[in-house]
């Protein structure tokens, strides 16, 4: 299972067929990583039964042990993909024609709801797998903007899965760092 951490999983499995079938890599090469990594997982103690009990699992989690991990879990989750002409922090934001769009879902997110706090701003919505001419439109929606900030949603934690981001999604994300 240690290749799930490779961003293209078919094409890792592929390659390891291909090196088998070449010669490159035997059975016998492959049941002793698969031993190691085991071997390892046992030694971490990752096959004992450690259970989570239920009750009061929301206000032991809001404990303040957990909340810087919290924090940064949640600090560490913002990602900033393109910075141009430093617009970050935002300081004139009165200067701003601001959108906000959300990929994959159809409803407004509650990200997007916040944003209406802080400055006024138009929201838009993208279901996970738009037709060409859907995201074409949404392309010509989102031109007269200046600032763009955009969510992904129904998101996996399975990177063998493209953490279920879809093609049209990487498309999308594309066509929006071309309007720039």
């Amino acid at each position: 299972d240690m290749l799930e951490i490779v961003p293209r999983l078919d094409r890792a499995v592929a390659a390891v067929k291909l090196a088998v079938k070449n010669g490159e890599l035997t059975e016998a090469e492959i049941d002793a990583k698969c031993r190691k990594i085991i071997a390892i997982k046992i030694w971490l103690g990752l096959f004992k039964d450690r259970m989570i009990q239920p009750e009061n699992l929301s206000q032991t989690l809001k404990s303040p042990r957990f909340m810087l991990t919290s924090r940064l879990l949640h600090e560490k989750s913002l990602t900033v993909l393109k910075n141009e002409q430093n617009l970050l922090p935002l300081s004139r934001p009165d200067t701003l024609k601001a959108a906000s769009l959300i990929i994959g879902s159809a409803q407004p997110a509650p990200f997007q709801s916040m944003l209406g706090n802080y400055s006024d701003i138009d929201h838009f919505q993208i279901g996970k797998t738009p037709t060409e001419s859907e995201v074409n439109a949404l392309i010509d929606q989102l031109k007269p903007y200046n600032l763009l900030i955009v969510g992904l949603s129904g998101m996996s934690m399975y990177p063998a899965k493209r953490f279920g981001i879809t093609d049209q999604q990487i498309s999308i994300l594309q066509k929006l760092g071309e309007l720039s």
